[in-house]
Order: structure tokens, then C-alpha cells, then sequence
């Protein structure tokens, strides 16, 4: 690929890996591997996919492949009407220039903000999701993010 030559997605070019509670969803270029996703079902009370993964090459970025996997990952989610869960690790203001598209990435795409901004914690809802159940989903994602908070600063 040619620096800054344009790429033409669409669908065709997203490969699934479904196994069981784990999902990939990858964005080839010319047969070529360049932005992945991985997420993997938690089972709990209310079950939800954890996004624990998307990456892009370096040369392939700010070109839309996240964003077109987030789109393919929102209609997985929508279909199986189940919530998608994400943290953000990468911190505002680290040495990542394209730290930036990552925050607004997931907003652009249905994903929101939850438990606070500095819990870095996203949610993509399905249309067709109870919101007593998103509800009882966000008041357990804040236990556990309390839980891993105090364990954290235990080790310090």
C-alpha cells in the first residue's frame, strides 16, 4: 500500500474467529492482516462481552479500520443483544500521538462513558437492552472496579 492512498472498506474484508466466549474480528488489507478486536463473553449475573483488545497497524491508522470494526462489533453485540464493555488503559496526555482518536473513537461509534470519566470505562448498550438490567450490569462493573482499585493501591 502506498503512503496515504486511500482504502476502500467494506464487510468483505472483516474475517471472524467465533469460538465459543471468544470473538475476533479482523480487518484485512489485501489478504493482509492490519486491525484486530478481540472480545470474550463474561458470564456473569447480566452477561457482557469484554473488549479487551483493538489494535490497528501504525501504518494503517487514522484510516477508519477501527472504527469499521467497532461498527462490525456493535452489530455482533446488537444481534446477540448482549452489552459490550471496554477500558480505555492508554492515558490522556501519554506519548501515544494517536491517543486522542482512541477517546473519541468509541463515542463516534455508540460506545459511552460509564462510571465516571476517570474510570476510562466504556458500554455499547443494544437497542433491545433492559435498562434495569444495563442498571444492575453498571452498579456490579462499579463493585468490581472499587474491588480492583483497593487491591491495586494495597500493592503500592
Amino acid at each position: 500500500m502506498k503512503e496515504g492512498e486511500k482504502i476502500i472498506f467494506d464487510n468483505s474484508q472483516i474475517r471472524e474467529e467465533i469460538d465459543q466466549n471468544k470473538v475476533n474480528f479482523i480487518h484485512q488489507v489485501d489478504g493482509v492482516d492490519k486491525a484486530w478486536v478481540k472480545l470474550e463473553l463474561q458470564q456473569e449475573e447480566i452477561p457482557f462481552y469484554f473488549l479487551y483488545s483493538i489494535r490497528t497497524d501504525e501504518e494503517t491508522r487514522n484510516r477508519g479500520l477501527a472504527g469499521n470494526l467497532l461498527k462490525k462489533v456493535n452489530n455482533f453485540l446488537e444481534e446477540k443483544e448482549t452489552p459490550g464493555i471496554l477500558i480505555n488503559f492508554i492515558k490522556l496526555g501519554s506519548a501515544d500521538k494517536d491517543v486522542e482518536g482512541l477517546y473519541n473513537i468509541y463515542s463516534k461509534n455508540g460506545w459511552r462513558e460509564i462510571l465516571g470519566k476517570d474510570s476510562d470505562m466504556y458500554m455499547f448498550q443494544p437497542k433491545n437492552m433492559d435498562s434495569k438490567k444495563i442498571k444492575k450490569l453498571t452498579d456490579f462493573l462499579g463493585k468490581k472496579m472499587k474491588e480492583f482499585n483497593s487491591n491495586n493501591s494495597k500493592l503500592e
